[in-house]
C-alpha cells in the first residue's frame, strides 16, 4: 500500500472518530442499547432459546454460545446493555462470553470473561482496561484462550463501515488476523452508530482485509450481499 493510501486510511479514521465524538452523550447510550438489542437477536438465532426473558424462533440447541465482545473505549458502541442481559440469563443456557487480549504483531486469543469483569470498570483486569497495550508476557495467568472454531458469534468494534460490509479499524490488524485463522467460522457482525457507515463510498480496502456478515446500527442491519 502506498503512503498516499495509508494517509487517506488515517484521514478517514479521524474525521469518522471526530464525528462519532460528537454524538451527544445520551444519545450514544440510547443508541447502544437499541444496537445491543440487535445482537441479542442474533444470539436467539443461533440458539433458539431466548436471553434474559424473550422469545425464542427456532428449536433451542444443546451447549449455549460463545460469544466474542469487546471492551468499549471512548465513544465507542458500548454493550454494557447486552452484557446485563447476558448476566440475567439462568446459568444452564446463559451465553459464554470471551473477550480479546492482544499479544502484539497482529496477534490476539480470546479468553472467557464474566460479566461482572466488563461491568465494573474499577476492578476490570488490565487487559480488558487497556485493549490497545499488547501483553508481551503472554495471555494472562489462569485464562485459557478459546479456539476460533468454538467462537459462535463475534462481536467486532470498528472505525468506519460501508454499506457492503467493508470494515475499516483501527490499523492493528488483529482482528482481520484472527478471522483468518484455521477453523474459524463464527458469524460475525460489526456495532456502530449510523454517523460510521459511508454513504456511497467504500472504505479502504487491502488483500487480507476482511468484510463482515453484518452491521448493528441503531436503525440498520446491513447484510453482506
Amino acid at each position: 500500500m502506498s503512503e498516499a493510501d495509508i494517509d487517506a486510511k488515517q484521514a478517514l479514521r479521524t474525521r469518522t472518530i471526530a464525528r462519532r465524538d460528537q454524538i451527544p452523550a445520551g444519545t450514544r447510550a440510547t443508541d447502544s442499547e437499541l444496537i445491543c438489542s440487535r445482537v441479542l437477536e442474533r444470539i436467539d438465532a443461533i440458539t433458539g432459546q431466548p436471553v434474559a426473558g424473550r422469545s425464542a424462533t427456532r428449536p433451542a440447541r444443546t451447549q449455549p454460545p460463545v460469544v466474542a465482545v469487546f471492551c468499549s473505549f471512548g465513544s465507542e458502541v458500548s454493550l454494557d446493555a447486552l452484557v446485563r442481559a447476558v448476566a440475567a440469563t439462568p446459568a444452564a443456557r446463559r451465553p459464554r462470553l470471551v473477550a480479546p487480549v492482544s499479544l502484539g504483531h497482529r496477534h490476539m486469543e480470546f479468553v472467557v470473561v464474566e460479566p461482572r469483569e466488563l461491568l465494573d470498570r474499577a476492578a476490570m483486569p488490565d487487559f480488558l482496561a487497556h485493549p490497545a497495550r499488547a501483553l508481551t508476557t503472554g495471555v494472562p495467568a489462569g485464562r485459557t484462550p478459546v479456539a476460533p472454531a468454538d467462537v459462535d458469534l463475534m462481536v467486532m468494534p470498528g472505525v468506519a463501515f460501508d454499506e457492503r460490509c467493508g470494515r475499516l479499524g483501527y490499523g492493528g490488524g488483529y482482528y482481520d488476523t484472527y478471522l483468518a485463522r484455521e477453523g474459524f467460522r463464527a458469524a460475525t457482525c460489526a456495532v456502530c452508530f449510523d454517523e460510521q457507515v459511508l454513504v456511497g463510498e467504500l472504505v479502504p480496502r487491502e488483500p487480507h482485509d476482511r468484510m463482515v456478515d453484518m452491521i448493528l446500527t441503531p436503525t440498520r442491519v446491513i447484510r453482506r450481499a
